[in-house]
């Protein structure tokens, strides 16, 4: 596709994180992605959440990160 690799949905991650912290006072957000999601992984992995575990869903194995806020 076109639009990969130019960073946008780490643009995107952001501006979502900004949301969910600044306009709806949320304390914890969690990112869920398959492992063979390669690229949202990439995303997740430099990105402010932290990589907490991996397990099974049925057949997937699944990342989890999260990020909390004081």
């Amino acid at each position: 596709m076109q639009c990969w690799g130019n960073g946008y949905g780490s643009e995107i991650l952001e501006g979502l994180l900004t949301y969910c912290f600044d306009d709806l006072k949320v304390k914890k957000v969690k990112a869920e992605v398959e492992e063979e999601n390669i690229y949202s992984v990439r995303i997740l992995e430099s990105s402010l959440l932290n990589y907490v575990r991996e397990y099974y869903e049925g057949d997937n194995l699944v990342r989890l990160y999260v990020i909390e806020k004081d």
